[in-house]
């Protein structure tokens, strides 16, 4: 069969001196339309069938994504005095299981949980507004880069090269570099207030804020986090305490140092929820000091010195601390 991109025509021997005649181009017009219709036919059915057959292989896939599109947000922890519950309970927060993954509280007494407290420098009525309105969506200035004084490491070195040079051709020196803010933590928060009240004895002032929720309704597979914030009266402290409310998975974690531990596959995503909202608001944490940590105890060693506990003596090998969570 003769293919369509090249019209099929009865020979034509008559030939005027402005071009075939219009009986002619009738002609080859009708035997271009009969040779391609049954091609167009048979090109066309294969392709249908196909679009058919992946459009019913597909169809479990669609209806699946749909339904966990829409599926419910995962409950609210309850209120109360559980090991698991939020809220304020005779002003404090609750502390996090041992066998918790993702949380976090200034009430723990172990590495894996502890978060010390916050600090701030405005008024209590000023600190709770201001948290509210950055973790609800609102402007706020990026962290400092994580490197020495907020200066890229380029910058650094240039800075030196350069004055070493003045130094030797008594030049003017050059200008010291400038801060340099991490614009990769200027994603604004989608919290959302759930509660904001007095504590029962009126002795702090409780806050309860929920992220993730909009992502997860949108079908984005985020996870939920339930923080809380008790501001005491009297004082520029904030006790805090978060958790989220499905476990991390394997693609939720990422690796860090622990000074006792060394390098860990870190799945504590309400940790660091909370520790990119107390950089976007500039606030300190307050200096606690813990029997886990190396910083504050001498007989906790770090996890490069255990490297040579089985070289030391027996009496050395073994500290109280080591007994402690």
């Amino acid at each position: 069969m003769r293919s369509c991109a090249r019209p099929f025509t009865t020979p034509y021997r008559g030939k005027l001196a402005d071009g075939p005649s219009r009986a002619a181009r009738s002609v080859r017009r009708i035997n271009r339309d009969l040779v391609c219709a049954p091609a167009i036919q048979q090109t066309t059915r294969p392709a249908q069938q196909a679009q058919r057959r992946v459009a019913t292989l597909l169809a479990p896939f669609l209806i699946l994504a749909s339904s966990c599109a829409a599926a419910d947000i995962p409950p609210s922890p309850r209120v109360g005095a559980c090991t698991d519950c939020i809220g304020e309970l005779n002003g404090t927060l609750n502390a996090c299981t041992l066998n918790s993954t993702s949380c976090v509280s200034s009430q723990n007494e172990d590495e894996d949980h502890f978060m010390a407290p916050w600090q701030y420098t405005s008024s209590t009525e000023a600190a709770v507004n201001r948290l509210v309105a950055v973790a609800t969506g609102g402007a706020f200035e990026p962290a400092l880069l994580q490197q020495p004084f907020g200066i890229s490491r380029t910058d650094a070195v240039g800075f030196i090269v350069k004055g070493f040079q003045a130094a030797v051709t008594g030049n003017r020196p050059p200008e010291k570099p400038k801060f340099q803010r991490d614009q990769s933590t200027a994603k604004a928060f989608d919290g959302t207030v759930v509660a904001r009240h007095a504590a029962a004895d009126d002795s702090a002032e409780y806050v309860h804020l929920v992220f993730g929720s909009n992502a997860y309704n949108q079908g984005q597979g985020a996870n939920i986090v339930d923080a809380e914030f008790l501001f005491l009266k009297g004082d520029n402290i904030v006790d805090l305490r978060a958790s989220t409310r499905l476990k991390p998975t394997q693609a939720d974690g990422k690796l860090s140092l622990s000074l006792s531990k060394g390098v860990v596959y870190d799945q504590n995503l309400a940790q660091r929820q909370l520790e990119r909202l107390r950089k976007a608001l500039q606030w300190e944490s307050v200096p606690v000091v813990t029997g886990f940590d190396p910083r504050f105890n001498q007989d906790k060693p770090l996890f490069f010195e255990k490297l040579y506990q089985p070289f030391l003596r027996g009496s050395l090998k073994h500290s109280v601390v080591d007994d402690m969570p």
